[in-house]
């Protein structure tokens, strides 16, 4: 069976691929802008000649030029002209004198129906459509501005807990098979955009049992509360998200390990809340957070068995 080797790249606003098999090498040049298409192929019998004797093998012009692409040798480069020619050159030394080894091969304008033409149109449009919206998401996210609370030794559950590091560390050191709530100190800002993270920093299983959100300030009396009104938890085991009594399951299933960092972003003015383990996505939805705006919205855990610990960054 005749082998078949396939490498894209880019050069400027140029996409190249280049296809080998046993027998012949395809060069195929697309100009992103112009979306005009050029084309020639190689094969053992000419490509001495069409390299102006540099190479006496297709197999070597694949591997050169695949060098020249990934830039992974300084001392050799490909060039495209505007009429499209392609440029190799690459520069050996001869003593102490600098040798550059350059040849040139022309490829020729493939002529296109005018509907395929338009397909490919769409379908650049479509991506680069995709990838300003992804710089765009990022831009966002580095608009948050980072809270790092600690928590709240005072309230309903601080018998349960074990606290260090100025209250950002807690350990879960009494009460078994059941769950415990414990929330930050202080509530969150109201508007604009803010976020923080908890690291995981020790479960009896991996991932563990912890659940990581968002509560309403009237529900800081409850032993637990990831399944009220007024609350928004993900469960880092299985990713389930409650969310005022209800529960879904989030489409990303990366989970939280020990060591991970769960960070949760609050954009008030839009009224969405994302969490993100690492860098990973793994929720997303709108909130109403009105609801909170009298008794205040707090970063909570709730741990179910002994020795959990995390700690707020």
């Amino acid at each position: 069976m005749e082998s078949l080797t396939t490498y894209t790249s880019s050069l400027g606003i140029h996409n190249i691929t280049l296809t080998k098999t046993d027998a012949e090498l395809t060069i195929e040049i697309e100009n992103s802008k112009t979306l005009q298409f050029y084309s020639t192929k190689l094969n053992d019998d000419i490509v001495t000649e069409a390299t102006g004797k540099v190479f006496p093998k297709i197999d070597a012009v694949f591997q050169s030029f695949i060098t020249a692409l990934d830039k992974s040798e300084p001392s050799t480069k490909l060039t495209i002209s505007s009429d499209s020619k392609l440029t190799f050159c690459h520069k050996t030394m001869v003593g102490k004198v600098e040798i550059p080894i350059t040849f040139t091969i022309s490829l020729e304008e493939v002529q296109e129906d005018p509907s395929r033409r338009h397909e490919r149109q769409i379908a650049n449009l479509t991506n680069k459509i995709a990838e300003l919206e992804s710089q765009i998401r990022t831009l966002r996210l580095l608009d948050y501005v980072r809270i790092s609370p600690v928590f709240d030794a005072e309230t309903q559950n601080n018998s349960a807990f074990t606290f260090t590091n100025y209250n950002k560390t807690v350990l879960r050191s009494s009460g078994t098979n059941n769950w415990a709530a414990l929330f930050a100190k202080d509530p969150l800002p109201t508007h604009g955009k803010c976020q923080f993270t908890v690291k995981i920093e020790k479960t009896d299983n991996n991932p563990g049992n912890i659940m990581i959100g968002l509560v309403s300030g009237s529900l800081k009396t409850n032993t637990s509360c990831y399944s009220c009104e007024g609350s928004i938890c993900m469960n880092i085991c299985n990713n389930n998200v409650y969310y005022n009594e209800v529960v879904v399951v989030a489409i990303n299933l990366t989970l939280a390990y020990v060591g991970d960092r769960v960070s949760i972003l609050i954009d008030f003015d839009q009224s969405e809340i994302i969490f993100k383990i690492e860098n990973y996505l793994i929720y997303r939805r709108k909130c109403d957070f009105s609801q909170f705006i009298d008794s205040g919205l707090y970063p909570c855990i709730h741990s179910h068995n002994l020795n959990d610990s995390v700690t707020f960054i």
